[in-house]
């Protein structure tokens, strides 16, 4: 005997909507406190969030980020991530999410995008940047550009020249321009 009740089909030209992460006012407010944005700009973040987040997880892995289109050609986006992800699980929050774009927001100053940036450099988080962590980030930055070869070479000039002890934060913010600087600000 057959049964009665027919059973659903989904069909695949359907959309079936993801869920939109909506942080708790709690977040909100200790967002707005932590970060540079108000609660209207947190709440179009989660927004901006929910859109990237492919597979509905509540978090965001690199892959996912590189959909944005103001982080896709960002060489050092993998260091970044490694760097706001507290639990080092790979994938960030949205109060991770938050914080970073905060950084990279215009409304940073420029101390605060030179502290992010040695962050980024120093690695190891000794207070100064070694020859191996500068190697490593200038072959991110270049890509294939240039051979190992050529950047250990410059590595090395500006290590045996100057800098013995790696570079400490005063030496990193007096190497920097503005316009280096500006690279670092995105339209969030």
């Amino acid at each position: 005997m057959r049964s009665s009740k027919k059973q659903a089909v989904i069909s695949p030209d359907v959309p079936i909507e993801k869920p939109v992460y909506k942080p708790s006012a709690d977040e909100v407010g200790a967002l707005t406190r932590e970060t540079l944005f108000d609660e209207p700009e947190i709440r179009q973040l989660a927004q901006r969030f929910s859109v990237l987040d492919n597979d509905g997880s509540g978090t965001l892995t690199a892959d996912e980020l590189y959909n944005l289109p103001e982080l896709s050609m960002y060489p050092l986006l993998k260091r970044v991530l490694s760097m706001h992800n507290d639990a080092k699980t790979g994938v960030i929050t949205f109060a991770e999410f938050v914080k970073t774009m905060s950084v990279l927001s215009g409304k940073a100053t420029i101390g605060e995008k030179l502290k992010f940036t040695f962050t980024m450099f120093d690695v190891n988080g000794n207070g100064h940047v070694q020859p191996s962590e500068l190697f490593k980030l200038l072959r991110m930055m270049t890509g294939r550009l240039h051979d190992d070869a050529d950047l250990q070479q410059i590595v090395n000039a500006l290590y045996r020249d100057r800098f013995t002890k790696g570079i400490d934060f005063e030496t990193f913010k007096q190497m920097f321009t503005l316009s280096d600087l500006a690279k670092l600000t995105l339209n969030v």
